[in-house]
């Protein structure tokens, strides 16, 4: 499966750089697809709380990322993650943050199972 990831200190952080950063990932695909005179052939949401409410994308701090991955593994049977950590204007410092926060706070949980 893919999935959009943030992973932030707090939900709230998480959830506003999600938000901010996916509006114009999202923009630029449809436009992408428009200049080459067809549409994009991916099914993305518009928005980052609709792509989260499809369960595509995910962002919490790492106590909600192990929940909601731990949840979405068990639901969909998925071995294996695609993951986006950095979309739209995240900026180099927000990518890594998520990412570290994921390798070091959440992976060695969910590995444990």
């Amino acid at each position: 499966v893919t999935r959009h990831l943030v992973l932030a200190d707090s939900d709230a952080e998480a959830l506003a750089i999600a938000r901010r950063a996916y509006a114009p990932w999202y923009r630029h695909l449809r436009q992408r697809g428009r200049k080459q005179g067809s549409r994009p052939t991916t099914n993305f949401a518009p928005d980052f709380d609709e792509l989260r409410r499809g369960g595509q994308g995910f962002a919490g701090s790492p106590a909600t990322m192990r929940e909601l991955l731990r949840a979405d593994a068990a639901a969909s049977g998925a071995t294996y993650y695609v993951c986006r950590f950095a979309f739209g204007d995240m900026t180099l410092q927000e990518s890594r943050h998520s990412l570290d926060l994921l390798v070091r706070d959440v992976m060695p949980v969910l590995a444990a199972l």
